[in-house]
């Protein structure tokens, strides 16, 4: 599940979910779909069991948290937050889940 509270410039977010293991891109938010400022999304989807990374982006390079009011984003697993945050530059990127070898 990935929540993300937008900011003042929700156009400006995006970000994606990769299969470590294989390199694929498995789930992607393209910068201008979130739309509403100050927003909270929620988005669902289910995975196999396996290593991820997810990094959110921001295209004007200030992050979602601090200089313009209070973005955030989470990220949950198999029940377990892996990844939060706001405050970042260009970037900011997690991996979580299993090895590839499991």
């Amino acid at each position: 599940q990935v929540d993300v509270l937008t900011d003042n410039y929700p156009e400006e977010t995006s970000w994606t979910l990769t299969n470590t293991c294989t390199g694929d891109e498995v789930w992607i938010k393209e910068r201008n779909e979130y739309t509403d400022k100050y927003t909270q999304y929620t988005e669902t989807k289910c995975f196999e069991p396996g290593k991820y990374t997810f990094e959110i982006r921001d295209s004007w390079g200030d992050g979602i948290c601090c200089d313009y009011e209070e973005g955030k984003y989470e990220v949950t697993y198999d029940g377990e937050v892996v990844a939060s945050g706001g405050e970042f530059d260009d970037f900011e990127s997690e991996t979580f889940g299993r090895s590839c070898d499991a």
